[in-house]
């Protein structure tokens, strides 16, 4: 065991993000690497989490940067760079 599915070491836009996640693909053991379609996600689980992902951060991901890495650590590391843009 990894140790992966734990609540440590998780910054508080990884919580945000899972919390999402274990909402839209019913699942509450999640690791930060996970694959959101190993978990059970599909296409139009896709298009809600963009949804709420957009509502909880305030900017929409491009679909592309999700399926390149669907993984909690994954979007994470993304949303700093499109909270930029949108200053910017």
């Amino acid at each position: 065991e990894e140790g992966t599915k734990t609540e440590e070491n998780w910054t508080v836009t990884e919580q945000k993000i899972k919390a999402i996640w274990s909402e839209i693909l019913g699942v509450e053991t999640i690791g930060k690497r996970d694959d959101f379609f190993e978990l059970g996600g599909d296409s139009i689980m896709i298009i809600r989490l963009l949804s709420c992902m957009e509502r909880e951060f305030g900017y929409r991901m491009p679909l592309e940067d999700i399926y390149a890495e669907p993984t909690i650590a994954h979007l994470a590391e993304l949303l700093p760079a499109y909270s930029a843009k949108e200053e910017g």
